[in-house]
């Protein structure tokens, strides 16, 4: 029998189930980000770029990391407050050289928001040798949080905000995780889940490993984006209508975002898990800590090789 996540039909019932009962907490107006700098990933489209436009309209200075779309981006981001910094950078995060290059140009941030996701259609393998999703949901944020550490480019308190799915669940934990798998249109949900639970894994051992970080990784529910674009037509044509009659827009899944993001509640907890907006305990094996130190020594090994050009 199939787990809830593992079809497209199950996904997005489950997801519209939750956002029926959700009540997520509303951002009080009067808190800012005036003279803050945030960093996004994902952040030319969907969830990204709606998450960009509340944080510029609450005050902060922006700099989006994305593959495409980046001057449309730009532009729609200094429509919301004019004169507001708005910098953009173009790089495929699967690409570990590509990443290092715009580490070294991005410069200094107060918090960092970590959105980059993706569902392809099919197994695919990036040229460091990893399955594509585990790439980006996992590998690519690693690499970002290291690198931005390693040059003294976070603020003495910052907040990581890392976007996840409550896909994690009901995926298994993926120890041969550096083994490419392969997988069609039946088993990439299963595989997106099993990515996510990587990612949220590694997020509480970031908590742990670097105390002086507030980690904060959440659910932000289903949404009416083109996140599966990738999908085959035969099933794009139910599940594009499916997305917009059951789900919000990114705007709405942006304000939870950016309350995780801003907050003050949050300050000085170390790691929270949020699902829709409230706190609960991630999945289970989640918060191990035996796991997530091993999970964080393979991260670090792989990025020293990367580093090292091996």
């Amino acid at each position: 029998m199939q787990r809830r996540h593992d079809t497209p039909f199950f996904a997005t019932l489950s997801g519209a189930l939750d956002q029926l009962r959700a009540q997520p907490p509303v951002l009080d107006e009067r808190v800012r980000a005036d003279g803050e700098r945030i960093l996004i990933t994902g952040a030319t489209r969907g969830l990204g770029l709606a998450l960009a436009k509340d944080l510029v309209r609450r005050g902060a200075d922006v700099a989006l990391l994305g593959r495409s779309g980046l001057r449309a981006a730009a532009d729609a981001v200094h429509a919301v407050r004019l004169g507001t910094r708005v910098d953009v950078y173009g790089v495929d995060l699967t690409e570990p050289a590509a990443v290092e290059r715009v580490l070294d140009d991005i410069g200094c941030f107060d918090r960092v928001v970590l959105n980059a996701g993706a569902v392809p259609a099919s197994s695919r393998q990036t040229t460091a040798g990893l399955d594509a999703m585990v790439h980006l949901h996992l590998m690519s944020n690693a690499q970002l949080i290291r690198g931005l550490r390693r040059r003294d480019a976070l603020a003495a308190r910052a907040r990581v905000v890392l976007v996840g799915s409550e896909a994690h669940r009901h995926a298994a934990y993926l120890d041969d995780w550096q083994t490419p798998r392969r997988y069609g249109t039946t088993g990439v949900l299963e595989v997106y889940g099993q990515s996510k639970r990587l990612l949220h894994t590694w997020a509480e051992a970031l908590a742990s490993e670097v105390p002086s970080l507030d980690v904060v990784h959440l659910c932000p529910g289903g949404m009416a984006t083109d996140i599966a674009r990738e999908a085959p037509a035969s099933l794009r044509w139910a599940l594009d209508p499916a997305l917009r009659l059951l789900f919000p827009g990114p705007d709405e899944a942006a304000r939870q975002v950016s309350w995780a993001t801003l907050t003050p509640s949050l300050d000085g907890r170390g790691s929270t898990y949020l699902h829709l907006g409230v706190e609960k305990a991630p999945g289970e094996g989640v918060r191990d800590p035996e796991r997530g130190r091993r999970l964080w020594t393979e991260t670090e090994a792989l990025l020293e090789r990367w580093t090292n050009g091996d």
